[in-house]
């Protein structure tokens, strides 16, 4: 069953994007990563955490991003709280979870 789906841009801003809360037990989540055109090379990390205020944690990420690219992040849960953090704009992020 799917139990998260989200999708954030990095159009306006790099760093941490959006915190979103799952609800259910989120077991596997994959991320889609796209590249848009202005990209030079985007670093993202996967974060999650018990609650909207932290401690955030590293789950996984990618260094692999340049213009045009696309790359699949997967990491496993449960997790309360999850969020790309990127360094760069113009991308795409789209998590899918399912329980």
């Amino acid at each position: 069953m799917r139990e998260l789906d989200c999708t954030w841009s990095s159009n306006a801003s790099s760093g941490a994007q959006t915190a979103v809360e799952v609800h259910g037990d989120v077991l596997y989540t994959a991320f889609y990563i796209k590249a848009s055109t202005g990209v030079d090379t985007a670093t993202v990390t996967i974060q999650s955490a018990q609650s909207s205020g932290g401690p955030w944690f590293d789950e996984g990420g990618s260094t692999a991003l340049t213009v045009g690219t696309q790359i699949v992040v997967r990491i496993a849960g449960p997790f309360g709280w999850v969020r790309p953090h990127i360094n760069s704009t113009g991308n795409t992020i789209r998590a899918i979870g399912v329980s």
